[in-house]
């Protein structure tokens, strides 16, 4: 069924449809329209009118390469990558931004995977105040999963991608587990009949050979089990804690919202929609040791541990983008470690989605995009070269 939007495109609006939200040309519209196709909730701000200060950079001086040789100016680049926005934040002030038609200061956009890196703030949050323990088998805080792959695995396993399952993430798959997984979350068409939920699907994944923690093996569904577990746990919704325990006390200035499964289950893995100003805030809190505008958000040791813990595990085969970028890096909590001589750390999502943290160099970059396909290696090489190119430009 075609959904009619009254501030789209006037051809494109007949057209964007459960079918075809997530492929070109129909993404770069519904990426920031989410919730006029699918079920969210509301993940509320404090109505915090505080926004960055404001101190400008010129940055017509970069250059970016594209896989065609061809040299680009960076705003050239920008309409040509699929960007949908970019912001860059030095030392707690706004010193650059960008925004094309689809997007704007205050509009919500899907951050895909950022949504774990986020989802494990929350975690950590609570385990701070000793209300999930992180070396506690999942079975222990929800019974359901007895007989798969997350019976014996840990709240630790979820958060560091270690759980042995035989689970593989094929975001082109259009039949097998994978898109069993996409089913349940919702986010495909599915018939009424043959409906499942997140909360039927997780429990059915078994587990792989390998046992736990041997190996780093990126699945989405473990960070929808984290959140199971968290809203389990702390006996409310997960929207309400994260707004509550995170994206308040960092300063949410526009509501967010995250969407949900068929039955009304939070897709914790992906489903955040959040402006670039309110990410980037996120961002700097973890850039000044857990800390945002005199609030302790988290405590500095779990903000340490999640930039500079080496747990010396490799990725699954080598197959993951991350170890072809970063062959030296690391995962920790569902963050990323370039292991470079600044400390870079990020989250990053699919189809171009980015907050890049250089807490060397005090900056902060959110990028947020609608590129076709999900995953390329040459953008992501692009775009993080870009983004060094501006760490060195203002620093």
């Amino acid at each position: 069924m075609s959904r009619l939007m009254s501030d789209s495109p006037p051809k494109l609006q007949d057209q964007v449809n459960l079918r075809n939200w997530r492929t070109a040309p129909f993404n770069q519209w519904a990426f920031s329209n989410v919730r006029n196709l699918l079920p969210t909730a509301v993940i509320l701000s404090n109505n915090n009118k505080k926004s960055f200060e404001q101190s400008f950079e010129n940055l017509s001086s970069i250059k970016v390469t594209t896989s065609e040789k061809n040299v680009q100016s960076l705003e050239e680049f920008l309409n040509s990558s699929y960007t949908d926005c970019m912001i860059v934040v030095k030392n707690g002030k706004l010193v650059w931004s960008w925004y094309n038609s689809y997007s704007s200061q205050k509009t919500p956009h899907i951050i895909f995977s950022i949504s774990k890196s986020l989802t494990s703030l929350l975690a950590l949050s609570l385990a701070e105040e000793n209300i999930i323990e992180l070396d506690i088998p999942i079975l222990r805080y929800v019974p359901e999963v007895e007989g798969g792959a997350y019976e014996d695995a840990t709240v630790r396993n979820l958060l560091d991608m270690n759980v042995s399952s035989t689970f593989e993430e094929n975001y082109l798959a259009n039949s097998g587990i994978f898109h069993e997984y996409r089913n349940a979350t919702g986010w495909n068409e599915v018939l009424t009949e043959n409906r499942q939920g997140l909360w039927d699907f997780l429990p059915s994944i078994p587990k792989g050979e390998s046992e736990h923690g041997e190996l780093i093996h990126y699945c989405s569904p473990h960070t929808d089990m984290l959140g199971w577990v968290i809203e389990k746990v702390a006996g409310a919704k997960y929207g309400d804690l994260l707004a509550k325990r995170i994206l308040q006390p960092c300063g949410l200035s526009s509501d967010a919202y995250v969407t949900l499964d068929f039955f009304g289950a939070s897709r914790a893995a992906g489903g955040i929609n959040i402006c670039a100003l309110d990410l980037a805030k996120i961002g700097e809190m973890i850039r000044c040791g857990g800390q945002s505008n005199g609030n302790v958000v988290l405590q500095e040791g779990t903000v340490a541990d999640i930039c500079n813990y080496d747990n010396g595990v490799s990725w699954k085969n080598r197959f993951h983008w991350a170890d072809k970028l970063f062959p030296e890096g690391r995962y920790r909590s569902n963050w990323y470690q370039t292991q470079s001589p600044d400390k870079e750390v990020f989250g990053s999502g699919i189809h171009g989605q980015w907050l890049w943290i250089n807490p060397a160099k005090q900056i902060t970059i959110v990028r947020m995009g609608s590129h076709p396909l999900p995953l390329t290696i040459s953008d992501k090489d692009h775009v993080v070269d870009t983004f060094r190119q501006i760490t060195h430009c203002i620093s």
